[in-house]
């Protein structure tokens, strides 16, 4: 997964991926009783891959922890809420196998992502991955 991006020693290595955006909603079709309009976000992401004993493990040990912002700067009247704030805080602990393509992992969720229909919610999984 490092393809050469990684920075660090040979046995701590990290990737960090910033993101800064803005986002726009214009929701034009919804279900009865529910508003239609139009709504502008700011968002910010902080993404941390970070591979301890990179040497070792051959780059197969990962913990990813990523925290999101999203603030919303406009909202049409029929979309305003008290909710301007959105947070979205995850972690993940992968071991993948020989061959980096099935693995195991430990994943914690808390938070939203208003963007995907991501609601409010807060949880921990084991998880079995699988790459193609």
């Amino acid at each position: 997964p490092l393809q050469g991006r990684a920075m660090g020693v040979k046995q701590f290595k990290w990737l960090l991926q910033p993101t800064v955006g803005v986002e726009y909603d214009d929701i034009t079709g919804a279900s009865a009783g529910v508003a239609t309009s139009s709504r502008g976000r700011v968002i910010g992401n902080l993404e941390a891959d970070l591979y301890p004993w990179a040497g070792r493990f051959d780059k197969r040990l990962i913990l990813s922890v990523k925290y999101g912002f999203r603030l919303d700067v406009y909202e049409s009247r029929d979309l305003n809420d008290p909710r301007d704030r959105h947070y979205l805080r995850t972690a993940s602990l992968t071991y993948y196998l020989s061959g980096e393509k099935v693995g195991v992992g430990l994943d914690r969720v808390d938070g939203e992502n208003p963007s995907t229909g991501l609601a409010d919610q807060e949880y921990t999984q084991f998880s079995l991955k699988v790459k193609r």
